[in-house]
């Protein structure tokens, strides 16, 4: 994301190369562009000053002022070149300036009555452009062919346009969020209709065309299609003065594909399962047949790391009957506590330098975020460090005996704070924390236990893999012969089954089963382990 003061903020797997949020420019950045490698970026003000990190490189121009003179129309927009050996500056009136190797095709200058040119973007070649104006009209140059103009009323002004990969359309975006489509260009949404009163700045295609980004002036980022959700400012305060004016993609990151096949039994472990507390070794009394395993990568988010994790995630791959995702990891999460460890992870991070903000229930809320977040990716990088990966994380929670104070209380057992909002604060970091490494996470929990921790929060982003517990036991992977069959778990991974009122729906933080776990009752589970079934 660009800010209009020159901050960049990355998500994913996009990389920070540097920022101007120090440089206290006037005039502001009204946006930029990513290298086609992702190994670097350009932002550029209204004035037409370029300023590129990483690979990127500015190419000379007579335009670069320290303000923008009354008889010079302000720069609205930046593309470059395929090869990111040149780029255009789009300015307010249609004119149109080209540095390095990009070529000149024309500009709309001396189009009338169309609106103020607010965005441009290249073909897929390289040798042809765009030009959108507010009122809707778009003007093709050079190899770009136009697909169509949406006719757009004063209230709703155009703001944005991304080409598909193969420059035979294009979607535009609108101040309100309407998304229109262009030639080959496909509709996945918009978010219209969702009562968002930020105004819409930005949107950037998937790599394969089959989805897209859009965000708002405030850092909101809503996906759709094959859009992956890496992250968003709704829940990270920083620069929070600053509007975002753009958001660009560098066009190399993409999710991990988890594929386990249906109907397979498994059993998740932990630390409990090594063969003595802190060894590296696991219990030799773990199952020798099962279709996947999901494994406990750290008890808590500051501590309790899992000592003999490699020693059980060797068992899983030699035992498991699915070898491709033998294994998936889960993190057992909590609410801050008042321990050192937790104060550390709390006080700085993403969503900033907690202690200096203001009110209270903004530090609180910060350090909840930056307590998921940093303890979720110190964990990551301690399975790392063990050669410990997995395309598929899993975010344990549950316990819902709340504490009296907005801190946990291990003491007592109570492993939230008494604020939903908070527990949602440390539930969010965690998610955003482990999609920046490129993974797929799903929610641990049942309907009551989440909903009475988190007041019913939904997280941002993509629809949530549901790993859910309590659903009823069977025969198998339980001997008893009155139990019934695993057929009965259909209707669980459908969600549409429920545990005592009829009608409910067990479903909770808007996701959908992927993974089952049969919670023993009176008696004991075999191998003294909760069966898993995958959906």
């Amino acid at each position: 994301m660009i800010e209009e003061n020159g901050g960049i903020v990355t998500f994913g797997g996009a990389r920070y190369f540097g920022s101007l949020v120090n440089e206290h420019l006037n005039p502001h950045v009204i946006g930029g562009g990513a290298t086609k490698s992702g190994k670097g970026y350009w932002l550029v003000n209204s004035s037409g000053k370029v300023f590129a990190f990483g690979n990127a490189k500015v190419f000379p121009s007579k335009m670069h002022l320290s303000k923008v003179p009354k008889r010079v129309s302000p720069v609205t927009s930046f593309t470059s070149t395929d090869n990111d050996k040149g780029y255009w500056l789009l300015k307010g009136n249609g004119g149109v300036s080209n540095f390095g190797n990009a070529s000149f095709c024309g500009s709309a200058v001396h189009e009338h009555n169309v609106g103020r040119a607010v965005a441009m973007a290249a073909d897929q070649t390289g040798t042809g452009y765009w030009i959108a104006t507010a009122s809707g009209h778009i003007f093709a140059f050079g190899t770009a062919s136009s697909y169509g103009n949406a006719l757009l009323p004063p209230k709703d002004p155009l703001v944005a346009i991304a080409p598909t990969p193969d420059g035979k359309g294009y979607v535009l975006l609108t101040k309100d969020g309407n998304v229109l489509n262009f030639g080959d260009a496909n509709f996945y949404g918009s978010p219209a209709h969702s009562h968002i009163r930020q105004p819409f700045v930005g949107i950037a295609e998937t790599p394969d065309g089959k989805g897209y980004w859009v965000s708002t002036s405030s850092g909101r980022v809503l996906d759709y299609g094959d859009a992956k959700f890496w992250g968003s400012l709704t829940h990270v305060k920083i620069n929070s003065h600053s509007k975002v004016v753009a958001l660009i993609n560098d066009l190399i990151t993409a999710p991990a594909n988890v594929n386990i096949p249906r109907g397979l039994f498994g059993y998740d472990i932990s630390n409990f399962q090594c063969k003595s507390k802190e060894s590296h070794a696991r219990s030799p009394r773990l199952p020798s047949l099962l279709g996947v395993a999901v494994i406990e990568a750290a008890g808590w988010l500051d501590s309790a790391y899992n000592s003999c994790i490699q020693s059980e995630v060797a068992w899983a791959r030699k035992n498991a009957k699915f070898r491709l995702e033998p294994y998936s990891l889960y993190i057992f999460l909590n609410a801050p506590g008042n321990s050192r460890k937790a104060m550390a992870l709390e006080r700085a991070g993403p969503a900033g330098f907690c202690t200096t903000l203001h009110p209270l229930s903004v530090q609180l809320s910060c350090q909840a975020y930056n307590y998921g977040y940093n303890g979720t990716k110190n964990i990551f990088r301690f399975a790392k460090k063990r050669h410990v990966a997995s395309k598929l994380w899993w975010l344990d929670i549950e316990n819902d005996f709340l504490s009296n104070s907005v801190h946990s209380d291990f003491r007592q057992g109570n492993y939230w704070s008494k604020s939903t909002a908070l527990n949602a604060q440390v539930i969010q970091g965690a998610l955003d924390a482990l999609r920046q490494q490129h993974v797929t996470v799903g929610i641990y929990s049942t309907s009551i236990q989440y909903d009475d921790i988190t007041g019913g929060y939904a997280p941002s982003g993509p629809r949530t893999p549901l790993w859910v517990a309590g659903v009823p036991w069977t025969s198998p992977p339980y001997t008893e012969s009155y139990l019934p069959k695993p057929g009965i778990l259909t209707r669980w991974c459908k969600g549409d089954a429920y545990y005592n009122k009829p009608h409910v729906t067990e479903l909770f933080a808007g996701g959908k089963p992927v993974l089952l776990q049969e919670t023993p009752g009176n008696e004991t589970s075999p191998f003294g382990l909760d069966p898993d079934f995958t959906c």
